[in-house]
């Protein structure tokens, strides 16, 4: 059930479903194996069908820079990398980072994957570089794919996942 606002329901789902579209034109989707970083044209990020793979995001709120990396096991570390390679580090800053294991992964508790993620971003990290988990990130439950999406807007480091892949019938999950 929707709460909505003195509008009739199905409004609402009208109003969701042209959020939706205007959206995705101001969306970059990371696929697997891929990394998208946001522009001012286009300051959402995100990824689809998280299953076997890793998200991974870092988010420069200072600069309003959000990276969005879909890694597959074979390519974690080289997606980290790439990623890392978008900061100057030659002075201070704070990177919000989020590692998301895929639904599977998380079914069927396989997170090896989530541990040589993070000791390879705390060992590989410089000095200058502080980091603090990012807990902007909602995640869309895809039950009958296995899968996890999501999305956030670089622009204030708010979750967008509800509006981007919005679907009466799957759940949302707010990452802890």
């Amino acid at each position: 059930m929707c709460y909505n606002w003195g509008m009739e329901e199905n409004n609402l789902k009208d109003n969701l479903q042209t959020l939706e579209l205007a959206l995705k034109k101001k969306a970059q989707i990371a696929y697997m194996n891929e990394i998208v970083a946001s522009t001012s044209d286009k300051p959402i990020v995100g990824t689809v069908a998280l299953a076997t793979c890793y998200g991974l995001v870092f988010y420069d709120r200072k600069h309003k820079l959000g990276i969005v990396g879909h890694a597959s096991p074979s390519k974690l570390l080289d997606i980290l990398d790439e990623m890392m390679a978008y900061f100057t580090i030659d002075k201070e800053i704070t990177i919000e980072y989020a590692i998301i294991p895929g639904y599977d992964n998380v079914l069927n508790n396989r997170l090896e994957g989530l541990k040589i993620l993070e000791d390879y971003l705390i060992k590989n990290t410089p000095m200058s570089v502080k980091l603090i988990p990012f807990k902007g990130i909602d995640l869309f439950v895809h039950e009958e794919f296995g899968s996890f999406s999501f999305a956030f807007n670089s622009l204030n480091g708010l979750p967008v996942t509800k509006y981007l892949f919005y679907s009466e019938n799957e759940d949302i999950k707010r990452l802890k």
